[in-house]
């Protein structure tokens, strides 16, 4: 009667079934020199220096500037380097992470300027504070985003919109929602304890808290 066909309807539904949950795995920096891939495993220090001033170190080594929430009010903004350690295990991609890290793809100018650039660390540090916007923590409360299932469909739809010219863009709607909730969980606990340790595991791709 619509002139539709079961066909195309079976294919196109096949289409969004991958989209939602069927991503393709795989490491995006396997093929590059040892000192350009993420460490398997890493593991990262939080400490406060004053109530709203957080330093990051790994080996005792500075990661990145300390931070503060540049913000007016407290919301947790220090701790969000949670949602980056999370892309990065659950993902396998963080330019971020990357330019910390120094295993930035340095050996292909055109991965290094695209995916691991400055406009790529733009576009992650967006996601990042959209995320953190919409599920707005409270302090002691755990974030509404840590329980996978409230993260709402349109937010995941529209971080696939913006990563949909980046090597990330293989990997599922499911898989950006477990992302986001285990980097509120990681975020929930350091922000609780005022910092801590998180451990990173690449290859099982987990992450897990210590208090200092």
């Amino acid at each position: 009667r619509f002139g539709l066909s079961l066909d195309a309807i079976a294919a196109e539904n096949l289409q969004k079934t991958e989209y939602l949950f069927k991503g393709k795995d795989g490491s995006f920096d396997v093929d590059f020199p040892a000192n350009e891939r993420f460490p398997q495993t890493v593991e990262l220090q939080f400490e406060a220096d004053g109530r709203r001033t957080l330093s990051v170190s790994a080996d005792g080594k500075p990661v990145g500037d300390a931070l503060t929430d540049n913000a007016y009010e407290d919301d947790g903004y220090r701790f969000h380097d949670a949602f980056h350690l999370a892309y990065m295990t659950r993902l396998g991609w963080s330019p971020v992470m990357r330019k910390l890290l120094s295993c930035k793809r340095k050996s292909d100018p055109t991965t290094d300027e695209v995916e691991d650039g400055a406009r790529a660390r733009a576009l992650e540090e967006d996601i990042a504070i959209l995320v953190l916007s919409q599920s707005e923590p409270a302090e002691g409360v755990p974030a509404l985003f840590s329980d996978r299932s409230e993260v709402p469909f349109w937010l995941l739809e529209n971080i696939k919109k913006m990563t949909d010219n980046l090597e990330v863009r293989v990997r599922s709607v499911m898989d950006w929602e477990d992302a986001i909730a285990q980097g509120y969980i990681i975020f929930d606990q350091l922000r609780a304890h005022g910092g801590g340790i998180v451990r990173c595991d690449l290859k099982g791709k987990t992450l897990s808290f210590q208090a200092l």
